[in-house]
């Protein structure tokens, strides 16, 4: 089959290469006028269902993982006050996308490089932004403008992998609507070569946490530049969670620009920065305050809810993955996993139109059954963090909601 995946992040590259691999012709639109992603360098964590992914599917079979077995809670005043065994695998989004783009299109990186073969039967046009689809009994088509010139493109099915914003999702259910849930959430980076000894034994091997009133801090440690593992050149990845009714100004970038949901780093007002910088040094524990202090480029994002109402449209014609589906609060640390699912599950469901029509009701079922618990969970843990007393050690536990039989995936060979 003539696939068309909008979106060429990781949510489209994970469906668009399970797809490739059953022979399928795969062709990414992206709207990003570069033809590789500058990624904000943050941090993620790989799920069980993102590991299963890279067993399958990666054929460069580099290691991107790094283990974190401790989760650790600080008081104020930077004390140890309650620790817990965990088995969690921290990456970074950028290694995870080189990965995923090696494979996919076979693009050569410092990350990952793969044989010369690696791209057939795939495209990826960046720069390519939907304006309008037309959808009949036996087709799609995607009306899309490249470099201001208008551009259409056919195929059998189309997978909207356009992000919590979809224009996929607008253009074909508009009363969906993304919701602001009064809290953004900062991100930002330090190398581990820079940080103090002292700090090194509070955030390697582990995730640690503070929480007080109307705020959550964790960080954690991640791929460094180019992917690397080795302790000394590794990152360490911080996320803080604050209330804002009105995100406006933080929202406004330094040159004046207002953005709906993220603003990228490099971009963020010098005034926001220097208030959160001193909001930090009164508010937070010691060893977060000289993370926050020492980091560069921070970015911040408003955290949202949304969920549309069905996965498939126009009989299994387009279909919704990864955020365009169901965007999870970053608590959780599932959107990548719900993405690799996807993936997973059109790779056992879709391997032709036949096929996929006689699955097509399991995966609907499937699929937004891990959605609703995505969502549902996320809200959970942000009303709990952000408007709360969170207890440290109580059952409300921050990161994946437990996985159940829905969520199994074939471990066959690819």
């Amino acid at each position: 089959m003539n696939i068309i995946v909008v979106g060429g992040s990781l949510a489209g590259l994970f469906v668009g290469l399970s797809l490739k691999r059953l022979g399928h012709h795969v062709h990414i639109l992206e709207r990003n006028s570069l033809p590789l992603f500058q990624g904000n360098g943050a941090g993620i964590f790989a799920g069980e269902e993102t590991r299963l992914f890279i067993k399958k599917f990666d054929r460069s079979k580099r290691d991107l993982t790094i283990p974190t077995t401790l989760l650790r809670y600080l008081d104020v005043h930077g004390n140890e006050i309650h620790r817990e065994n965990i088995d969690h695998q921290a990456t970074s989004w950028d290694l995870l996308y080189h990965i995923l783009r090696a494979n996919f299109d076979g693009i050569k990186s410092a990350y990952c490089q793969l044989p010369d073969d690696t791209g057939g039967n795939t495209g990826y046009d960046y720069d390519a932004n939907v304006t309008d689809i037309e959808v009949d009994d036996d087709s799609v088509t995607i009306f899309y403008e490249q470099k201001n010139e208008k551009q259409s493109i056919k195929g059998d099915i189309l997978i909207a992998a356009d992000g919590a914003s979809s224009r996929i999702r607008t253009l074909i259910d508009p009363n969906i609507e993304r919701n602001y849930v009064d809290y953004v959430v900062w991100r930002g980076t330090v190398p581990e070569s820079d940080i103090s000894e002292s700090l090194t034994s509070t955030f390697i091997g582990g995730v640690t946490f503070f929480h007080a009133p109307e705020i959550q801090f964790a960080c954690y440690t991640i791929p460094g530049q180019n992917g690397a593992l080795d302790q000394g050149r590794r990152l360490i990845n911080w996320v803080w969670y604050c209330n804002h009714a009105d995100p406006s100004e933080i929202l406004t970038d330094c040159h004046g620009r207002k953005h709906h949901w993220t603003v990228p780093r490099g971009k963020v007002a010098h005034k926001v920065w220097k208030d959160l910088k001193q909001y930090a040094n009164s508010n937070l524990p010691p060893q977060f305050i000289e993370l926050v202090n020492a980091t560069q480029l921070p970015f911040v994002q408003a955290v949202s809810d949304i969920l549309a109402t069905q996965a498939c449209y126009y009989n299994g014609r387009v279909v919704l993955v990864g955020d365009a589906l169901a965007g999870f609060r970053p608590h959780t640390a599932s959107a990548t996993s719900q993405a690799a699912f996807h993936g997973l599950q059109l790779w056992e469901k879709m391997q032709s139109w036949s096929d996929w029509l006689k699955n097509r009701s399991s995966y609907e079922d499937i699929v937004m059954k891990f959605a609703r618990q995505g969502v549902e969970h996320g809200q959970k843990l942000g009303h709990a963090s952000q408007f709360e007393e969170y207890k440290v050690g109580g059952k409300i536990k921050m990161g994946y909601m437990a996985a159940n039989e829905d969520r199994s995936v074939s471990e066959g060979s690819e």
